[in-house]
């Protein structure tokens, strides 16, 4: 449990903890072992390649970093992902997809931000739920719930036709000064 044979004062160690059953990286700090990576016995899998946990004094604070290390990333290309994987279906189940939207170089780097999900009972079939656009444009597949689900919920009910709870939102205007005029359907 806590392996003291031959540490050193300062230094890096690896470490298999036997009472807790896991293997652990990390570095040694005034005789104090700093556990910093660590694998669980029987854990599926530990990776970490082109990721950096970035310490950050300046107002912006720490970071999370994922690196791609193509140096000739193309339009339509993933950049980088996050996944969210469950084992008992062994699939990934939601993620969180950077995809280039032009060829990248020194002046440029273009890039959108696709919301995929896994919708209720379609095993395997995936849905792009939001996307944000390299123009900061937003596209959401499906309703907006404002509040809570039902409360205020904005819809799209045909092109160029959004409703609030089932009402149309009406558009059409004529500007007069400062002052817009909307046309206001009877209940």
């Amino acid at each position: 449990g806590t392996d003291t044979i031959g540490a050193p004062q300062y230094g890096a160690k690896i470490v298999y903890n036997e009472d807790d059953d896991e293997l652990a990286i990390g570095t040694m700090h005034n005789n104090s072992f700093l556990r910093q990576l660590h694998m669980d016995r029987g854990s599926s899998q530990v990776l970490v390649k082109f990721l950096s946990i970035k310490s950050d004094t300046s107002a912006d604070g720490p970071y999370l970093q994922l690196q791609n290390s193509d140096t000739s990333i193309t339009s339509g290309q993933t950049i980088g992902r996050v996944v969210m994987r469950d084992e008992d279906r062994g699939a990934i189940t939601s993620r969180i997809n950077w995809v280039a939207t032009e060829d990248h170089d020194s002046n440029s780097g273009g890039t959108r931000m696709d919301f995929i999900v896994t919708p209720n009972g379609n095993e395997g079939a995936e849905t792009t739920a939001m996307t944000i656009g390299q123009d900061s444009s937003l596209t959401v597949n499906g309703n907006i719930e404002l509040g809570h689900a039902s409360d205020t919920t904005i819809a799209r009910s045909a092109a160029g036709t959004a409703t609030i709870e089932g009402n149309q939102i009406v558009t059409a205007g004529v500007a007069t000064g400062n002052i817009i005029h909307y046309a206001v359907p009877k209940y």
